[in-house]
């Protein structure tokens, strides 16, 4: 794995922590302005939370690794389509709000 893929996995698990860790913060107004049940909106932090620990030891795991499997490399690029996905299926649903 390249020093720029290594860098993009700590990138994302901190990001996710901090917005994870905001989110959970900042819970009540967040719901408040969205409109959201407060729990969903603390769903949305604990998700945050648990996907950059995953990104993380992924990031401590390919500080390890030479390369990565053809099974690794699928997983993630799978992933980032989910995630990518339901990016784009909660844009399109607060643009008809």
């Amino acid at each position: 794995m390249t020093e720029r893929a290594r860098s993009l996995l700590w990138l994302d698990g901190g990001a996710g922590c901090v917005v994870g860790l905001l989110v959970v913060t900042l819970r009540e107004w967040l719901a408040a302005i969205y409109s959201f049940p407060l729990d969903l909106v603390l769903f949305f932090g604990l998700s945050n939370l648990a996907y950059s620990s995953y990104s993380t030891t992924l990031a401590v795991l390919a500080s390890t690794w030479r390369s990565a499997s053809v099974l690794g490399l699928a997983s993630v690029a799978l992933e980032g389509i989910f995630v990518g996905s339901l990016a784009y299926a909660e844009y399109r649903f607060l643009l008809k709000r």
